[in-house]
């Protein structure tokens, strides 16, 4: 099994977020705080103990980590204290604005656009803990994400996977029906509503919403593929995956998400390797579904290149 403990900095700022916004009704006030050596971005030195309202658009683009390896964090603070040290609360968002930065020596340096590095124009803690301003619409991977073959020990292709261990497939439905017979069949296995942990520990809401379509005159996509026969395995795919991938996307319009991507294996009876896939993303704090399938050809064979394509971003759980 594998583990992978990775972005340690923005970890502690999604943990940190969280925690600030629970108790900012006592301490409405953020303030950015920026480590102030030469190793500090003058962009982000710009910043520093600049007073901000917690829900103030300046921390949707601006709360750290701002570029990689930033070492910048937030506090909070009490209207009492605003008052007792005289700070001036901030109302207007100064990004996108021209400055020019003093560098660690005091000298002023040229001028420059005020923005967060390439990528971390984004608040990691509404990402990871959900944020409703968030629409679902075209999300793409995010470019430079670690692949499956930078990993040590992990199968290039799930085609080397050795099949001793893997499940045969069995229990599919069948292909072709209605709408309200899959609806029923989710419904006699998961109910309205199921939580499921996966193996790296987290919990998951399974919903017939994985099945939604978002675009389109129709409601769900079981028709699609193999996604309506897989309704079955879901729960197998949750709490037995072959791998599970934390993926950062983003969105046309520069928005960001984080989702989880479980990978599945079976087996044929004839030794052939079947993968499957479900995706989760972030809502109001819970995980729920997005999609759930086979990659499969246009004649139904498995679509091995597409299930090792999707094997890339942050590994947190491998058999």
């Amino acid at each position: 099994m594998i583990i992978i403990v990775n972005g340690v900095q923005t970890a502690y700022s999604v943990g940190r977020y969280e925690q600030m916004k629970e108790t900012a009704d006592a301490r409405p006030y953020w303030m950015y705080m920026a480590v102030g050596d030469d190793r500090t971005r003058p962009e982000h030195m710009a910043h520093h103990r600049k007073v901000y309202p917690f829900d103030h658009d300046f921390w949707d683009t601006w709360y750290p980590p701002n570029g990689f390896n930033c070492r910048c964090t937030v506090i909070n603070l009490s209207q009492r204290q605003v008052d007792a040290r005289g700070i001036t609360v901030e109302t207007q968002d100064p990004t996108n604005t021209l400055i020019e930065p003093i560098d660690a020596n005091g000298k002023t340096m040229p001028a420059r656009q005020l923005i967060p590095d390439k990528g971390f124009a984004y608040n990691p803690g509404k990402v990871a803990w959900g944020d409703p301003t968030i629409k679902e619409s075209k999300f793409e991977d995010m470019k430079g994400l670690k692949t499956v073959s930078q990993y040590p020990n992990r199968p290039g292709s799930v085609n080397n996977v050795s099949m001793t261990n893997i499940p045969i497939l069995s229990g599919l439905l069948p292909d072709n029906m209605s709408d309200s017979f899959y609806l029923q069949e989710f419904k006699n296995l998961y109910g309205d509503k199921t939580i499921l942990k996966d193996p790296a520990g987290l919990f998951v809401t399974l919903t017939n919403r994985i099945f939604e379509l978002t675009k389109g005159s129709r409601t769900y996509k079981f028709w699609k593929g193999s996604h309506g026969p897989i309704i079955p395995l879901l729960g197998d795919m949750i709490k037995n995956p072959f791998e599970i991938w934390i993926v950062p996307q983003i969105q046309d319009n520069g928005k960001v998400r984080l989702i989880r991507r479980y990978i599945s294996l079976w087996k044929t009876q004839s030794n052939q390797m079947v993968p499957g896939m479900a995706v989760f993303e972030v809502v109001k704090g819970e995980l729920v579904g997005v999609t759930a399938f086979m990659p499969e050809t246009k004649g139904g064979k498995p679509k091995i290149r597409y299930a090792d394509n999707q094997r890339k971003g942050i590994l947190i759980y491998g058999k």
